[in-house]
């Protein structure tokens, strides 16, 4: 039929067309978002230790932050894909 995706000799859709490649480029843009959250926070930790003079410690309090927010993130985001 027409509006039927082709399927393989074992009667399941070829692999051309049950791959698209979206859930690559969400797992793709779910790094690029833990990345970012430690990377803005520990930017905004520098930024205020440069101001207060206190160099390393906010960089990594806001680096650690990040990578808790990221974290937060990545779970929540496993638990949506995995709901039944």
């Amino acid at each position: 039929m027409a509006g039927e995706p082709e399927k393989d000799l074992s009667g399941r859709p070829s692999e051309s067309q049950s791959d698209d490649g979206a859930g690559w480029f969400a797992l793709v843009g779910i790094g690029f978002e833990f990345i970012a959250a430690i990377c803005v926070c520990g930017a905004i930790g520098w930024w205020l230790d440069r101001r207060w003079n206190s160099f390393p410690w906010l960089m990594l309090v806001g680096g650690a932050i990040g990578f808790a927010a990221g974290l937060t993130m990545i779970v929540r985001a496993g638990k949506s894909a995995f709901k039944d």
